[in-house]
């Protein structure tokens, strides 16, 4: 039986990769979930690009655990501002590519 994803449902899988590659609490859980979520994207391959080149290389240690978590923050592991705009620029973006 051939199954059918949905727009809506493609989307909710992409998100879901993406918050499992930011809660990585180690290198290879990371490289795991940038694998799955690449595979995700796939079809994509704009928007994977954008991801990994403008927000993954050059952040990761900012909002990724396996990176974040290796200072000392006490708690604080947000600067809203930053991560409130990454937030909204890849919910937009995936926005525009599902249409939802």
């Amino acid at each position: 039986m051939k199954r059918h994803v949905g727009k809506a449902e493609e989307w909710k899988n992409v998100m879901n990769a993406r918050e499992l590659l930011l809660q990585s609490l180690n290198e290879e859980s990371y490289n795991e979930c940038l694998k799955r979520f690449a595979n995700l994207c796939a079809c994509f391959i704009v928007f994977v690009g954008y991801v990994h080149n403008t927000w993954l290389t050059p952040f990761k240690e900012k909002f990724v655990q396996a990176w974040a978590n290796r200072v000392i923050h006490l708690g604080n592991t947000t600067t809203n501002r930053y991560t409130n705009s990454m937030n909204c620029l890849i919910s937009l973006t995936l926005l525009v590519i599902f249409n939802i």
